[in-house]
């Protein structure tokens, strides 16, 4: 291979690193941002929970534990959030 033929070739291949990355780093950012609105519906649910304990005095146990559950599912889920979020911040170009 020619030295022309071989800088071509070391630029499409830069290209071609460049877009995965920047795809990656898409995919990154947009997990964070589902996980983010996963935890929000999970905090809807944890409120949800909390309406049915008032109305129904007789499940409030069970239906407390769950709308517990719910928040903690949404805690995680912010924290998952917060990761991939926090990756594609500091994400270095090579």
């Amino acid at each position: 291979m020619d030295e022309p033929e071989r800088r071509a070739e070391l630029d499409r291949t830069a290209e071609d690193w460049r877009a995965a990355r920047e795809h990656a780093e898409h995919l990154q950012q947009r997990i964070g941002e589902l996980a983010e609105q996963v935890a929000t519906a999970e905090e809807g649910v944890a409120h949800a929970y909390e309406a049915s304990a008032r109305l129904r005095p007789h499940a409030a146990n069970r239906l407390l534990a769950q709308a517990q559950e719910a928040r903690d599912y949404a805690a995680k889920e912010r924290e998952a959030a917060a990761t991939w979020t926090q990756d594609t911040e500091h994400a270095e170009d090579p």
